[in-house]
């Protein structure tokens, strides 16, 4: 049988070459598994078309043994940062194999679940591999769940194929705190990617929880605490609305606090990239203390810079002005971010500019009964 393999680019993924390989060869095996792949949705792993050692036999191992293949085809590496050694080894036998074992590998809530991501590319990246191969490749990073900027550029990904046409459709309109986040949550994934190491993830996440006072000594994790900050910090969303609707309404974070107490039950990357994000935000913006009792908050001071304060005293007048009707609770937790801004560092304005008291009934006493 006639077959042409092309060369494959730096970090290329599996069914980026598979599909390459089904455009110039009459194999009626490897055409249905693409074929496959672009009518159902996501490939293995999201960037492999089948089990690697399939693949490998398809491609008469010219990529490559399965192990080096779903080391550097595949998203595999970023998986195996959130697992132990013997989750991590179980997952790479079940992808290897030809049997079909249910994965161990995390997946994402079905309402947040990525679709094909082959389609996604980022010009500056794709630029090179085009000249060196002669067409266009897919790489590993690109295919990230909710990813929406590449990490090595900054760039947005932009639409390559319509396999992808969800994935675009899904982001928010532009805006520079949306663009902020996504940008540092992209970096993180991509570290986890370049670590390779079984758990590393995981265990620099435990290591930070302690330095910022969240465990204290012989004691349980304040998930309370760290809840509070988690969501205050992340209010402004990103670009991904999926990400949004993970951590307000489908509950995100429980599930992914528990996967650092408990190893058989691991995370998804995302959700630890969103943990690791948090607690950097969180040491830059606040003092590491320990929250075994109220402290003073000693920031309530006026801030260094007066054209900010003036601004966020714009933002929170805006803010009450568009929800009209909103009670003080309300307006708080609808703007988290900016209220908990304006109560550290302007209370005295802030309890000037709060949205008016509902009045008691009957005088405000309490009616016995």
């Amino acid at each position: 049988m006639l077959m042409t393999l092309y060369e494959a680019g730096p970090s290329e993924t599996a069914f980026s070459l598979a599909t390459a390989t089904a455009d110039t060869t009459f194999s009626p095996r490897i055409r249905q598994i693409v074929t496959t792949v672009f009518r159902r949705g996501n490939p293995l792993l999201h960037t492999a078309p089948c089990r690697i050692e399939q693949f490998c036999e398809l491609t008469n191992r010219f990529y490559g043994e399965p192990g080096q293949v779903l080391m550097e085809r595949t998203l595999y590496p970023l998986f195996m940062s959130c697992l132990t050694k013997s989750l991590a080894q179980r997952l790479k036998w079940q992808v290897c194999s030809t049997d079909r074992p249910r994965l161990c590998c995390p997946s994402l809530p079905l309402p947040i679940q990525s679709a094909n991501r082959y389609g996604l590319e980022c010009k500056e990246c794709s630029a090179p591999s085009l000249q060196s191969t002669g067409r266009r490749c897919s790489f590993t990073f690109h295919c990230i769940p909710l990813l929406t900027r590449c990490p090595i550029h900054d760039t947005t990904l932009t639409l390559a194929d319509p396999c992808s046409a969800h994935e675009i459709n899904m982001r928010a309109s532009d805006d520079h705190s949306r663009r902020s986040n996504s940008l540092r949550l992209g970096k993180i994934l991509y570290r986890m990617y370049q670590s390779a190491q079984a758990q590393s993830a995981v265990e620099e996440l435990r290591s930070l929880i302690r330095e910022r006072g969240y465990v204290p000594e012989h004691g349980r994790l304040r998930a309370k605490d760290f809840s509070c900050d988690f969501l205050a910090f992340l209010s402004e969303g990103f670009e991904d609305e999926r990400i949004t609707v993970w951590i307000r309404e489908v509950g995100m974070l429980p599930p992914a606090l528990r996967s650092l107490l408990y190893d058989d039950r691991p995370a998804h990357p995302v959700a630890v990239a969103l943990l690791r994000m948090a607690l950097d935000v969180i040491a830059c913006k606040r003092p590491i203390v320990r929250l075994r009792a109220p402290v003073q908050v000693a920031a309530r001071s006026s801030p260094p810079n007066e054209v900010e304060r003036r601004a966020k005293r714009t933002l929170w007048e805006q803010h009450l002005a568009r929800g009209i009707g909103l009670t003080r609770t309300q307006a708080r937790l609808t703007a988290p971010a900016l209220w908990r801004w304006l109560n550290l560092y302007d209370h005295d304005w802030l309890l000037a500019h709060q949205v008016p008291a509902l009045p008691k009934s009957n005088g405000g006493r309490r009616i016995q009964c």
